[in-house]
Formats: structure tokens, C-alpha cells, sequence
């Protein structure tokens, strides 16, 4: 019994005496990371976010600037906080505050401290029971989960002094640049699209994207000191990705916490960083100047579709209820002029479009339709990324319209194989048939799923013998990853309209089709 007390007794002196292992003592202060909270819709989408919404930041900072170490939020970053920084930013932590939604009997808090290379110093978690009468508010409790937090944060700093050879080596790389610098390289080189000088169209951001040795980008802020940014600190990384213009990579958020991922899309001088969901930034080119003044028999030059040729036709359906278009690359491919026809009973509605996204390698393209008049309104059917073999499917489309007319057309069939030409697994083989103008058209199966787009038939010549109705089409899967790249986009439908027959199906998805023509 006495050993035990001993024991007991040998345990209770060395938790009052610990006073950490100076893991704190090569850090002066530390910077807190904004707390945003998502609100959302009924169907769950996150609509915008609310700073703070326990008022707590100020709690949280308070608490430690008592315990010796000085504590700031966005809010109440001063000019000489500002001075230090610049010069000393690995001697500043990052303070992260997570918690549990409240859902279940506990309460789960944790804190967390970051260096400036993001790694992680100190992280403490502690529990708080949620059916406890003791705390009258989800607040109060919450308050009581970060008071046993810091509880350990405090031994941690019993005997913390700072000692600057103690802070970490930085590893994030800063640029020597200026707004000058930055214009008389971008006049002494051939510059990219993406490259230029750029200003938020909702901040006081600059940046400046220059390309780098790796065939990539590098993003910097440029401009007068912002919070924590001074000119020259690295933004983030750009690489190309396989469709024109779009791009993806890593980006610092305004405090400098854990690099965000992100994809960033340009067009005629406008880039726009979309992290997530329902995140996004959009930046305005500053400079150079972009040259928008087009011959009059420059290809680029958005034209008239009655004052062109016309060069072919394909088909395509509505993606979402924003008017997005899914359809073949091929069918767009070197277009100066695009227009829709959609068929309302036996009215045709006939929509100028432009082209949004495509991808050549996988063929497959998304359109918007730019006309004001425009209405949208959400599909009958829905999207399915798997389909079996023998599943029945059917297409509505517009083949050979030179010929069979601009009414549409529908065939049927079966998925003959889950992989293409020489088992290409992009591809479903279908017994579907095709002809030329097909391209692009939905393939629905029984349930109201579009699991594919039309788009080839194998040609006898590439196998050298007579052959019957063998026919592609592409897997739905790679013109979803395409739409997700959109910055902006509408909302897919989840659930489709049941809908018993194959003539009744046809009465319906028909008013969501198109016939397209391209001009040249």
C-alpha cells in the first residue's frame, strides 16, 4: 500500500512541476486563424460563411496574451505588430480552433499551433459533456472545452523565454520584386496568357503570376503590405492541367494557415480561384495591356453566325438548369460560331452558345448559352458514372440532318462492353445506332441516368473487314470532371423523374436536347 502511495504520490509531483520542453520558446507570438462557419441551404450547399459566430477569437487571444504570449486576430494586427512581422515571420505561430458540430453526447474541442512552414508545434484536444447542466449554452461549453485546452497550453509556458535561435529556418520562398520590376520583365518577354499583373475585384489584393523553370506558375503579392502579406511573399502554384486555360494548384489564404488546394481558370483577362464548393476569387488583368482589337479576318474575332458558314452539325443536352451544355469536343473543335436549337412541341428555339470548357484528349465539351432571353430550368434526368453490360440504353439526337432533317432521332440499344477500341477504358462500347451528327447526344439508360455521350462508330477501314452497329461512347465520368472545373456553374439534378416508358422518356428528354450548329 505504501509503494503505491509512493507511486501516487511521485506522479501528482511530476505533473506539478513540468513546465514544458521549451517548444514554444523560439516563437515572440502568435497570430489566430480566423474562425468561419458554414452556413447552408436546405439541400445542404454552402451559401456563405459567418466570422466568429461564438465570439470567441478575442476570448481564445486574450487568454494567451496573459499567459506571456502576445495573441492577435485579423482584426487587431497594429503597425508595429506589422514591422516585426515582416521581418520576423518565423517567429510567429498560428493558432487553429476546431470543434465538433455538438451532435452526440460530447463536445470535442482542440487547438492547435502551426510554424511558418505549416507544421504542426503543439495540438491539444479535450472532451466536454454536452448534456452537463453546468454550462446553460452551447457557448458556455464550448469556453469550457478551450479553458481545458489552454490549461495545457500554460505548462507548456511555465518557464517559456523567447530565444530567436530557436525559431524555425523559413522555407517559403519571397521574391525581390515591384510593380515596376514586375512590368519591365513581362515588356522584355513573350508572355504567356495567364502571365501579367493582377488586382482583386473584392480586396486589396495584387498578385503577379510569372512562369517558373518547371513549366508551371508562380504566384506572389505585389502592392503596399496587407495583413500579413508584403510584396514579394509567395501567393501560391500554378500547373497547367490537360484543358486550355485551367489550371491547378496550391494557394495561401490570407493568414498564411495550411495551403488550400486550388483551380484557377482565365479568360480575356480575368482569372478566377476557385477553392472548393462555393469558394472563389476573381482577379482583373492589370497588366500588359491585353490587345482585344481583331482583324476583321481574325479567327479569334467573335462573329456572326448569319454571316458564316456553315461547317457541321452535332447534338448535346442540358447539363444544369444555368444553360450549361454538354456535348463531343470534335463537334465544337476550331468553331468562330456556335448555335443551339432546342425543339418546344414542334417550335424550334434556336440560342446563340459559346464555348466554356473542353478536352480534347478525352473529347468531350461544355457550352453556355449566352442568350438573355434564356430561361433555365433543372433536367428530368440525372447522372450516373457506372453502367453495366447488357443495360438498355437509348440516345435522342440529330444524325445527318442535311439529309434526315432537324427533327430529332432516337435509337436504342444495349452497353456491349465496359471498355472502347483496344479496351480504351474512356469508352463504352454500345450497340446503339449511330451516324454522323449523333456526336455529343446523351445516352440514357432505363432509370433516367445519362451515363455517356454519343460519339463514334468504328470505322472498316481501321479493321480492315465488314462490320455492324459497334459504336462508342464516352463515359459521362470525364464531362463531370469537366463541369466541376467551372467557377461558376448551376446545380445538377440528383434524383431523376421516374418515368415508366421508352415513348414517354422520349416526350420528355426531348425538350432537353439540342441539335448544334457550327460555323466557321
Amino acid at each position: 500500500m505504501k509503494k503505491l502511495i509512493s507511486v501516487f504520490i511521485a506522479i501528482l509531483t511530476c505533473w506539478s512541476i513540468y513546465a514544458g520542453d521549451g517548444k514554444f520558446d523560439g516563437y515572440k507570438g502568435i497570430i489566430m486563424y480566423p474562425l468561419e462557419y458554414p452556413n447552408t441551404d436546405k439541400e445542404g450547399n454552402i451559401t456563405s460563411t459567418t466570422r466568429d459566430r461564438y465570439t470567441i477569437e478575442e476570448y481564445i487571444c486574450g487568454r494567451m496574451t496573459k499567459m506571456g504570449m502576445p495573441c492577435y486576430t485579423e482584426d487587431n494586427l497594429s503597425e508595429d505588430f506589422d514591422e516585426d512581422y515582416s521581418q520576423n515571420q518565423a517567429a510567429y505561430l498560428f493558432l487553429d480552433l476546431s470543434h465538433t458540430a455538438g451532435n452526440g453526447d460530447m463536445l470535442k474541442v482542440s487547438i492547435s499551433f502551426y510554424n511558418c512552414n505549416h507544421k504542426n508545434v503543439y495540438t491539444v484536444t479535450k472532451s466536454v459533456a454536452l448534456n452537463s447542466s453546468e454550462f446553460a449554452t452551447f457557448r458556455g461549453r464550448l469556453i469550457a472545452g478551450i479553458d481545458l485546452c489552454i490549461g495545457d497550453v500554460k505548462r507548456e509556458l511555465k518557464k517559456y523565454a523567447f530565444d530567436a535561435s530557436k525559431s524555425p529556418k523559413p522555407n517559403y520562398p519571397k521574391a525581390n520584386i515591384s510593380n515596376k520590376s514586375c512590368r519591365a520583365y513581362l515588356d522584355s518577354v513573350k508572355t504567356d496568357n495567364i502571365e501579367g499583373i493582377y488586382k482583386a475585384i473584392s480586396s486589396k489584393y495584387k498578385l503577379y503570376i510569372m512562369k517558373n523553370e518547371d513549366f508551371g506558375y508562380d504566384v506572389y503579392y505585389l502592392g503596399d503590405k496587407y495583413l500579413l502579406w508584403h510584396e514579394g511573399d509567395m501567393k501560391g502554384k500554378l500547373e497547367p492541367t490537360a484543358v486550355v486555360d485551367v489550371y491547378s494548384g496550391s494557394w495561401l489564404p490570407r493568414v498564411k494557415s495550411t495551403p488550400w488546394d486550388v483551380f484557377a481558370t482565365y479568360n480575356e483577362g480575368f482569372v478566377t480561384f476557385t477553392f472548393g464548393e462555393n469558394n472563389e476569387e476573381k482577379y482583373v488583368k492589370l497588366y500588359p495591356n491585353l490587345n482585344l482589337s481583331r482583324k476583321p479576318n481574325d479567327k479569334s474575332t467573335p462573329k456572326d453566325p448569319d454571316k458564316l458558314k456553315l461547317a457541321g452539325t452535332g447534338s448535346g443536352f442540358l447539363m444544369d438548369n444555368q444553360g450549361i451544355i454538354g456535348t463531343n469536343n470534335h463537334v465544337i473543335s476550331d468553331a468562330s460560331a456556335i448555335k443551339v436549337i432546342f425543339t418546344d412541341g414542334v417550335e424550334q428555339i434556336e440560342y446563340n452558345a459559346k464555348v466554356l470548357l473542353s478536352d480534347k484528349e478525352n473529347d468531350v465539351a461544355l457550352l453556355q448559352i449566352t442568350d438573355t432571353s434564356y430561361t433555365g430550368i433543372s433536367t428530368p434526368y440525372a447522372f450516373k458514372t457506372q453502367a453495366d453490360v447488357g443495360e438498355d440504353v437509348f440516345t435522342i439526337g440529330f444524325p445527318l440532318t442535311s439529309s434526315m432533317g432537324e427533327n430529332y432521332k432516337v435509337t436504342n440499344g444495349i452497353i456491349s462492353a465496359t471498355t472502347g477500341i483496344e479496351d480504351d477504358v474512356r469508352n463504352y462500347q454500345i450497340t446503339v445506332p449511330i451516324q454522323p451528327g449523333n456526336s455529343g447526344g446523351a445516352l440514357f439508360n432505363s432509370k433516367g441516368y445519362v451515363v455517356g455521350l454519343t460519339t463514334a462508330t468504328l470505322n472498316e477501314a481501321y479493321v480492315k473487314r465488314k462490320i455492324e452497329n459497334v459504336n462508342y461512347a464516352v463515359k459521362i465520368s470525364y464531362l463531370l470532371s469537366l463541369y466541376q472545373m467551372l467557377p461558376k456553374r448551376g446545380s445538377l439534378t440528383e434524383n431523376p423523374t421516374e418515368i415508366p416508358e421508352l415513348s414517354n422518356k422520349v416526350k420528355t428528354y426531348k425538350d432537353f436536347v439540342c441539335l448544334i450548329k457550327v460555323y466557321k
